[in-house]
């Protein structure tokens, strides 16, 4: 009687646990491949058409930007070629 409790405990904690790190393996690698996920699912929110005239250098962009919306820039992401669009 003692021995089957226990190994119903057991598994019911076993298999408890094995599902909240399933979890953490799962959002973890979600938020891990974030970037490739959201261009994978929506590629057409991160292309844009190329412009006629040279891009902003780094630095100017993030004056302008600050000027205009009034905050801070915490980050630039900035794609060196191609048509994928900065994130801001």
């Amino acid at each position: 009687m003692l021995k089957k409790t226990l190994f119903q405990l057991h598994w019911l904690f076993g298999i408890s646990a094995g599902l909240v790190l399933a979890f953490m393996g799962i959002t973890g690698a979600t938020v891990s491949f974030q970037d490739e996920l959201l261009r994978l699912l929506n590629p057409s929110v991160l292309q844009v058409e190329a412009p006629n005239h040279e891009a902003l250098p780094p630095a100017e962009l993030v004056r302008k930007l600050e000027a205009q919306e009034g905050q801070t820039v915490a980050m630039l992401w900035v794609e060196p070629h191609g048509d994928s669009a900065g994130r801001v």
